[in-house]
């Protein structure tokens, strides 16, 4: 018999726009009352204070594009450089970083072509994971036509069938000249969707609630978390309780008012115990678990270049005994679970000046078994 059939060549990249910044600020409106149920409620902090309400009130950055995982430098006069890369799902306007076997993933890059004409340079998409994993059908290498300036190409494919779950990188380089450049982003591949939440529908199943202090529930296609007094935090949850998981949204800063907002995990069943990974509005993160009513740093507010003042894209993954802290495509730090069991997961919002408003959309919840 002849030889068999070659596999079909995969579609090289094709152009794209640049890098989506989150903006999860649908919701912009007045807040208004109008609570349904109450979860454990938000109550001022006992000593010590709050996770990241620090002395002092920050002032917040000048709003900038998210950054997506590691840049090469500036580019050199006369050159071709790789200047970002980026994850998205079928939706190239969202970053993503968490995905499932047979789900969309599209692997960007942004590159810039200082010739002053046009150019041809080789490039190489590689995706390996910490288990060592490289799968063949997210990785390409070729030439690709620059026009001047900036551009972007990418990769659209799927997440194959047997992808084992686990943090993975993806690195895109590009030659020209005698010189290379790279960038790099970092996303987690899971199991299984648990959840996806776009809060366009306000029987998705969130608790909410609203007093004098705070507000929390659904507002014009974004979930708000409101905190009207200094000093105080709020958390709520769609009662989705995980072993290991990745987890996921965009969570933007409405107003001027300091403070900080993110991700709830390992919620005790009566929302006395739980963590915390927040993102704070002038640039740092940190992971804060609370117990017997007070808390306890796992990992101290660390001021991070992938952190932007009034919207990111964050993720929280837990496998094993280990939590993996993202943002923005960019692994920002690993650390020891301090729990170690099944919890609720949630959203979280802390004032540190009275008026914080946050906003979050794309919620996006993933099974690890």
């Amino acid at each position: 018999p002849g030889p068999s059939a070659a596999p079909p060549t995969p579609p090289p990249p094709t152009w794209t726009a640049p890098a989506p910044s989150p903006t999860a600020t649908r919701g912009t409106a007045p807040a208004t009352a109008g609570a349904t149920t109450t979860p454990p409620s938000a109550v001022p902090p006992t000593t010590p204070a709050p996770p990241s309400s620090t002395p002092g009130s920050p002032t917040p950055a000048t709003p900038t594009p998210a950054p997506s995982s590691t840049t090469s430098p500036t580019p050199l006069a006369g050159g071709v450089e790789v200047t970002d890369a980026w994850t998205t799902g079928a939706d190239p306007t969202r970053l993503r970083q968490a995905f499932a076997p047979g789900e969309a993933i599209q692997l960007s890059v942004g590159v810039d072509n200082a010739t002053g004409g046009p150019a041809a340079a080789a490039f190489e998409f590689v995706v390996v994971g910490d288990n060592g994993f490289a799968p063949d059908t997210l990785a390409w290498r070729g030439t690709l036509q620059l026009a001047p300036g900036a551009s972007g190409f990418k990769l659209e494919r799927a997440v194959p069938a047997g992808m084992p779950a686990g943090p993975y990188r993806l690195l895109v380089s590009a030659g020209f000249g005698g010189r290379s450049s790279t960038a790099t982003a970092d996303f987690f591949v899971a199991d299984a969707v648990r959840r996806v939440d776009d809060f366009d529908d306000p029987a998705s199943g969130w608790t909410s609630h609203a007093d004098a202090d705070v507000r929390s529930g659904y507002l014009n296609g974004a979930f708000q978390i409101l905190v009207r007094t200094a000093n105080f935090w709020r958390l709520d949850t769609p009662n989705d309780s995980v072993a290991d998981f990745a987890m996921e949204a965009d969570v933007a800063f409405a107003g001027s008012a300091a403070g900080a907002a993110g991700l709830v995990s390992g919620m005790s069943a009566d929302g006395q115990a739980f963590t915390v990974f927040v993102v704070v509005r002038d640039g740092r993160f940190g992971l804060f678990r609370r117990a017997g009513g007070a808390w306890q740093a796992v990992h101290a507010l660390t001021p991070s270049g992938a952190v932007v003042a009034d919207a990111n894209h964050v993720m929280l993954a837990r496998m094993g005994s280990e939590l993996r802290l993202y943002a923005n495509g960019r692994l920002l730090a690993v650390v020891a679970e301090p729990a170690g069991a099944r919890g609720r997961v949630g959203l979280f919002g802390e004032a540190i000046d009275a008026g914080l408003d946050a906003r979050f959309d794309a919620f996006r919840l993933y099974d690890v078994r």
